[in-house]
């Protein structure tokens, strides 16, 4: 069986959050300001890039981390589509 999902650029148009399986996970809820507090600190998230979330308004609602590159050599994906 196949399943297609749509998306812009990896990005899932409904929800704002990468469907490519290359993230670390999602930061949201009662962590969001004490992550943005350290963003304007600029301290912690050394090798991490936070990608940020919009809701349809604008609103930011998450952060998204993205998998530094020696985790994501790591996890050694076969991405041929005639293996699946």
């Amino acid at each position: 069986m196949q399943t297609v999902q749509t998306a812009v650029n990896g990005v899932d148009p409904r929800t704002g959050r990468t469907v490519t399986g290359t993230t670390a996970g999602v930061i949201s809820g009662k962590y969001l300001p004490v992550v943005q507090a350290r963003l304007k600190q600029r301290t912690g998230f050394a090798g991490e890039a936070l990608m940020p979330i919009y809701d349809d308004l604008g609103n930011l609602t998450a952060y998204e981390r993205s998998m530094a590159p020696e985790q994501l050599s790591a996890l050694n994906r076969n991405e041929h589509l005639g293996d699946q």
